[in-house]
This record gives structure tokens, sequence and C-alpha cells, in this order.
């Protein structure tokens, strides 16, 4: 049955076997857009290793659980803060030009990064974080489509990967270099003076080498709200969660099992960290190269490396040795479906490029959120910690058994 409903949608074509690389245009773009979205995936998570500094900066000079649980909510807020704005501000600037959207939400990145860096207060900071998030929530959407719309149709797996791996290479460089400057200074504030200069250096790059970008003017909010009583699209939407998401239920707490469970030495989590940004950037680096010619076939096979590595890693996470490889081979699973995915929302959603686009950024964090929570009844529970990468591979298998159904649906609606 399987391969019954791939041949009918997962074949190869003759272009994109013989499409041509990109004009040199586009792919400067294409980096220009993966630049700005270096500094949105390292603002987002930095915090974390920033939360003891913040903490007794602005909330209290001694570090206690309910100081901590005040500064965790700037990580919570920003997560939350993008599922809101991502749909929401797409609407509201609907018919205005991409490029100019992308270039004023670089200003406002910088700008807003510059006052958290001055911020004197928690409640400033928190602001500045969920205004962050807003422009991170509406910047990525259009990210996104505009990065499909650089290349023809046969190369926009490639064009979205680009645009992604601005994500990826943030996971292992940005986040732990800004977790770097912030304890070297001994001062967070220096973490968030270098997002702003970097926010600065991507605007300037988007002004000089984003061109003007044919969208789809026509599309009124109606037309695009419209496209979301297709169930297809919702189920791809779905997917997206459902995938995105158990990576989370267990990935929340990695620092908690490595530390309790396997043993290893702060600077070990580290490593394992960037072993796991380095999975993540090699599975973007492969699936977008395969995403336009086997687009089921690239998720189902991240999703079954997925569920094998989280089965394996109840038995590795005990080996000081084992789980380094088993981490990085986690990263891998995490995120190679990715582009095959975004590709499938788009297509399912031609009449709704840019709400499409933004429901995709809104959806990972609704994901985000989402894997995290779960994880938690988990460990509340009387199963524990190690019970976490278990249901992360049982929604990982949901995951398959809803793109199996969505591609049967597919089939039988012609």
């Amino acid at each position: 049955m399987l391969n019954n409903l791939q041949s009918t949608r997962d074949e190869p074509t003759a272009a994109s076997a013989e499409a041509a690389p990109p004009a040199r245009g586009a792919l400067s773009a294409l980096v220009a857009l993966a630049l700005m979205a270096f500094g949105m995936g390292t603002t987002e998570t930095i915090v974390t290793g920033l939360l003891t500094d913040i903490s007794r900066d602005l909330i209290s000079r001694d570090v206690t659980a309910e100081a901590l649980q005040s500064a965790g909510w700037l990580v919570s807020a920003y997560a939350w803060s993008v599922t809101i704005a991502a749909p929401l501000l797409t609407m509201l600037t609907l018919r205005l030009p991409r490029r100019s959207i992308l270039i004023a939400a670089g200003v406002v990145f910088t700008i807003v990064h510059i006052v958290s860096a001055l911020a004197d207060s928690y409640g400033l900071l928190l602001t500045t974080r969920i205004i962050a998030a807003s422009v991170h929530g509406v910047t990525a959407g259009i990210a996104l489509i505009t990065a499909a719309e650089l290349v023809a149709e046969e190369r926009k797996g490639w064009a979205i990967g680009i645009m992604l791996s601005g994500f990826t290479i943030a996971s292992i460089l940005g986040v732990p270099l800004g977790t770097f400057l912030g304890s070297t200074f001994g001062d967070w504030r220096s973490a968030f003076w270098a997002i702003a200069v970097w926010g600065a250096v991507a605007t300037s790059a988007l002004v000089a080498l984003l061109p003007p970008v044919r969208g789809n003017s026509d599309s009124s909010l109606l037309q695009e709200m419209a496209a979301f009583k297709k169930p297809l699209l919702l189920l791809a939407l779905l997917v997206l969660a459902l995938a995105f998401g158990s990576s989370f239920v267990v990935f929340t707490y990695i620092k908690a099992i490595l530390e309790d469970v396997t043993r290893v030495p702060p600077m070990a989590v580290t490593f394992a960290l960037l072993l796991f940004g380095l999975g993540m950037t090699v599975g973007n680096v492969i699936a977008s190269r395969s995403a336009d010619r086997w687009p089921l076939r690239t998720i189902y096979a991240s999703l079954a490396l997925l569920v094998v590595v989280m089965l394996a890693f109840t038995q590795t996470a005990h080996d000081r040795l084992l789980v380094f490889p088993t981490i990085f081979l986690w990263g891998v699973g995490s995120y190679a479906f990715m582009p095959a995915v975004l590709l499938r929302v788009f297509q399912k959603a031609r009449t709704a490029p840019r709400l499409a686009s933004a429901m995709n950024v809104a959806i990972c964090n609704a994901g985000i959120g989402g894997g995290a929570l779960l994880g938690g009844y988990v460990v509340a529970s009387p199963l524990g910690l190690m019970a976490t990468p278990v249901v992360a591979a049982m929604v990982a298998v949901a995951c398959m058994g809803v793109i199996l159904f969505s591609t049967w649906l597919e089939c039988r609606v012609g």
C-alpha cells in the first residue's frame, strides 16, 4: 500500500533530475535570508544559557527557584509570542511588499536588541523579548515563502533548506557563542549587544541582496483563510506539529538526562548540545537536496531514524561513550523532515502562501511548547525521566500514521 501511494506522488521528475543550479543572485538573496534566520535562531534560545545571570541582575541577587522561574518566562513568553504573532501579523501585512517588511523587521530586530542590552528592569527585558518574538514570527514566515519564490518549482525544497540553515547553524554556533560571551565578559548584556550587531549586518545584507519578489498580490485575507478549509493542508500542518514536537518531549530535559543519568560533567553537556546542532545541520543539508525529488520518502526516513534513535537512547543514555553518537543521529532525524514537510504545506496552500508560511512558524513553536508540556507530564508521572524517549518515539510513529492517511486521502480525492 505504501509503495503504491508513494509511486503516485513521490517519483523524481525529469525536471528535478536535470534542474540547473539557481542563479547567483538568487543564491545571494537566500544567504541574506539565512543570515537573518541565524540571528532569530540565536536569540530564541540564548536566554537559556543566561538565566542565572539575568535572574541575579534583574530579579534577585539570590538565585532562588522562584527567581529562576520568573527568568524562565523570558524563554516561554518568546515561544508563545511567536506562535501568536506569526499568523496575526501576517494577516495584517498581507498586502505589503515582502522585501519592505523583511527590511523593516530587520531594523526593529536590531533596535529591540539594543534596548534589551540596556534594560534595567525585568519588565522591560520581557517586553523587548515579546517584541523580538513578534518580529521573529512575521519575518520567518515571510522569509520561508520568499525563499521558495526565488527559485524555480523544482528547486523550492533546496531553497527552503538554505534559508533554514540559518536556524540550524544558530543551534551550533549562535547559542553557545552567546553563552560564551555572557560568561567571558561576566555580563549577559554582551550577548544581546552581539545579536544587535548581527541584526544590523543581516539587515544590510537584505537591503543589498534581496530583490523584489513577485508575490500573490491578488490574494485577499478571505482567500488565504479559505485555504485552511482543505483537509490536506490541515493534515500537513498536523504532521509538522507532531514531527517537530516529538523531539522536544526529550530535548527539553536533555541536560537533566545527561547530568543525572549519563552523569557527564558540564563541559560534556555543552559538547552534546553542539553535536545535536551539528546533526540538525547535516540532516537539513541532506534533506534539502532530497526533498524536491523524494519528499515523502525523505519524511518517512527522517521519522523512522528518529524512532530508532529514541528507542536506542533509552539504553545509550547510560553509556558515556555511546550517548554522543546517539545524540548526533538524533539531531539528524529531528530536522531532516523539515524542508519536505514545509514544501508539502506550501503545495497544499498555493492560494494562501503567506498565511501558510506564517502558520508553519506558529506550528513549529506550538510543537516546541506542546512537546515540552507532554515531556513535563511524563517526567512528573511514575514513568519518570527516561520514559520521555519512548513517548517521543510514539509521537513520531503517530506522525507517520498521519502522513500515511494524508497520502491515502490525497489519492482518493485526486
